[in-house]
């Protein structure tokens, strides 16, 4: 980071607080989560067989660290109530991946890290010509804005909270579209939503505890664990009924039906770390099936 970077990023409080390092960036921006964060980057690619330009490695890019800290820093910022409780956040192993949890000090510096980390983004895309890229990053911006707060905090209802999270992801999805020129069919986008909230509930139901003591109430609170973990055991379902008949990819199809079973194992849930794993073979899955899509197409030209 450059000096004027860490001006930047340095407290108000007569720098007493320290700095946030590119370790803190890391994990705020949930390291963990980059690999769906690509997935939903790389289907339209997948799906078309088409190589993109410069523009769309920028976006490839810009959809790790500097998105994962505009998605996840907000949420950080805004809920520290929820954070203090959860397991996911007081587990060593699993808050370096899925969710870090900062000291009240450098929580304050997270609003300077975001704006920061989005203008090289915005000034390349720009200057590649990518201008509708001006039109993606507010739409981004107030999703998260009606998520997290402040003002109104979908977050906190359920169904509604789901959704809005759809939308702030399914955001990447099109952001693949504008930068590559890529049309999609709408198998495409229901695949991608499937993915979004299959790991949407998967995590929501590990944070069940935490969520109900701070009056969080995510469509897993509400449900309970069992029914919870029955409707992503459905949305899992789904997801493989997409990729048998609306994508013509029956191996895929059939690798997400094995992973029915292992949502409505209890103990995936119970343990924090079982969670963990569990998310890590939802990638590994959605990785093996992008591979599948893209030798279907006849692979990348």
């Amino acid at each position: 980071m450059t000096t004027h970077g860490k001006k930047v990023l340095a407290s108000a409080t007569g720098g007493q607080a320290r700095l946030l390092g590119l370790g803190d960036l890391m994990k705020v921006s949930r390291a963990g989560l980059i690999a769906s964060h690509l997935w939903l980057f790389f289907l339209p690619v997948a799906l078309s067989g088409q190589l993109p330009g410069v523009a769309f490695w920028v976006g490839a890019l810009y959809v790790t660290v500097p998105l994962g800290l505009l998605i996840y820093g907000w949420n950080d910022f805004r809920d520290a109530d929820v954070d203090a409780l959860s397991r996911r956040k007081r587990d060593s192993t699993m808050a370096a991946w899925f969710g870090y949890r900062l000291g009240e000090a450098k929580r304050r510096l997270l609003p300077a890290a975001i704006v920061a980390l989005q203008l090289p983004f915005v000034v390349l895309t720009a200057a590649f010509g990518q201008l509708r890229v001006l039109l993606w990053l507010p739409a981004m911006a107030l999703a998260n804005a009606l998520y997290n707060g402040p003002g109104v905090r979908l977050s906190r209802l359920p169904v509604v909270a789901e959704l809005t999270a759809l939308w702030i992801y399914i955001n990447i999805l099109w952001l693949s579209v504008l930068l590559s020129g890529i049309e999609l069919r709408w198998p495409a986008w229901a695949l991608a939503a499937t993915v979004i909230l299959a790991f949407q509930v998967a995590g929501a139901i590990v944070d069940i505890p935490a969520d109900r003591r701070t009056g969080k109430r995510t469509l897993a609170a509400v449900l309970g664990e069992r029914r919870a973990a029955l409707a992503l055991a459905v949305i899992v379902a789904i997801k493989a009924a997409l990729l048998g008949a609306g994508l013509q990819a029956p191996l895929a199809a059939l690798l997400n039906l094995a992973a029915v079973p292992l949502c409505l194992a209890r103990p995936a849930f119970v343990r924090v770390h079982w969670s963990g794993l569990l998310y890590v073979y939802f990638v590994l899955v959605d990785w093996i099936c992008l591979g599948l899509l893209t030798v279907s197409t006849g692979g990348i030209r």
